[in-house]
């Protein structure tokens, strides 16, 4: 017999800062700094799940993770990423269910980057 499940299967998918706290995003840089931030997903799927995680600056892929996630387990990474081009950038994170990426995401969360040339 089997216990039945109490809540709504989810995953919780988020980014943060290097120190672990909502801020400290990479959100001011200069044309060649480099960016970091973490990004984690919880499985609350009631069954290990396989994901993937697409980031891009703008247009531009800067990071692509598959990974495994245990039900009720966290997975959290670095992604690091070189601004290239001043302006005002959309950091898009993309995660898909399944590990795989086709069709539209299952869910995403986006940052806003401001990158100056380096000149005053």
């Amino acid at each position: 017999m089997t216990p039945t499940q109490t809540a709504n299967p989810y995953t919780e998918f988020y980014v943060v800062g290097t120190e672990g706290n909502a801020s400290g995003y990479p959100m001011n840089l200069t044309v060649g700094e480099t960016g970091e931030f973490v990004v984690g997903i919880t499985n609350h799927e009631h069954e290990a799940m396989d994901y993937a995680v697409v980031a891009t600056l703008g247009e531009r892929p800067v990071g692509n993770r598959s990974v495994r996630v245990a039900n009720e387990q966290t997975w959290e990474d670095t992604v690091s990423f070189t601004a290239q081009e001043p302006g005002d950038h959309r950091l898009r994170l993309l995660l898909y269910k399944g590990g795989t990426v086709e069709g539209e995401p299952d869910d995403f969360l986006r940052l806003w980057v401001t990158v100056s040339n380096g000149t005053s």
